[in-house]
């Protein structure tokens, strides 16, 4: 069983005990299950993104330039 630990930062001479800085130290134990293949479908759904994102960038681009061009 994971315990966390709760200490105080730093020595700090406030009186105040909400005002001081505490440290939380987590335990944590984590696990992650994967295939091959669904790491392969979730590289071509970034790769996808991206190029989503590159037309919408050489869209964008192209709306400053015939702006500037035509106002500048």
């Amino acid at each position: 069983m994971a315990v966390d630990k709760y200490t105080f930062k730093d020595a700090d001479d406030s009186s105040d005990f909400k005002e001081r800085q505490i440290k939380l130290v987590k335990t944590v134990s984590q696990s992650e299950f994967f295939s091959v293949r669904q790491l392969e479908l979730a590289i071509t759904v970034c790769e996808a993104k991206i190029a989503r994102e590159e037309a919408k960038k050489l869209d964008l681009q192209a709306k400053i330039d015939a702006a500037t061009t035509k106002l500048g």
